[in-house]
C-alpha cells in the first residue's frame, strides 16, 4: 500500500511571510539581507516537497520528492529492520521509527491513509521483527 504526505504548509507560508516585510529593515546590510533571502528560499522550496512510504511483501521503502523528481529513496528489507518504534508525537500524532542495520532511521508522522501503523504492525508480526509502543501510542490506539 502506498501512504503518502507533504511538509507542513502553513508553517514554512506563515514563514515566508513574516520574512518579507523585513526586506525594508534590512536594505543596508547586505548580509542580513542574503540571510533573509535563504530563508524564505527554503521555506518555498519546502513547500514542494512529498513523501511517501509504500510496505510491499518482503520490504519498506521510504521516498522524498520535490515537485515529482525523486530526491531519496530508501529501501528496507525484512532482514535489515532491527526495530520498529511506535511513539506518539503532538497531541494526536501517531508515529514510527523504524531502525535499520545500516543508515538512519526512517521516521514516519502524519501519513495518508490512516491504517499506516496497524499495517506495519501487521508487517512487524509477519516477518518476526520486533516492535515496541509506548504508553502514549497505546492511549492513541485505544482513543481511535
Amino acid at each position: 500500500m502506498v501512504y503518502k504526505t507533504r511538509t507542513q504548509q502553513g508553517v514554512h507560508i506563515i514563514l515566508a511571510t513574516l520574512a518579507m516585510p523585513l526586506f525594508g529593515m534590512v536594505w543596508d546590510s547586505v548580509y542580513l539581507t542574503v540571510a533573509l533571502l535563504i530563508v524564505i528560499a527554503i521555506n518555498l522550496i519546502a513547500l514542494f516537497i512529498k513523501y511517501e512510504f509504500i510496505i510491499g511483501a518482503d520490504d519498506v521503502t521510504f521516498t522524498t520528492y520535490f515537485l515529482w523528481q525523486k530526491l531519496y529513496e530508501k529501501r528496507a528489507d525484512k532482514n535489515s529492520i532491527k526495530q520498529v518504534n511506535f511513539k506518539r508525537t503532538g497531541w494526536q500524532t501517531k508515529s514510527a521509527a523504524i531502525k535499520t542495520t545500516e543508515g538512519f532511521p526512517i521516521r514516519l508522522a502524519s501519513f495518508a491513509p490512516a491504517d499506516l501503523f496497524e499495517k506495519l504492525i501487521h508487517f512487524c508480526e509477519e516477518h518476526n521483527i520486533s516492535y515496541n509502543k509506548t504508553k502514549d501510542f497505546l492511549i492513541l490506539e485505544k482513543m481511535s
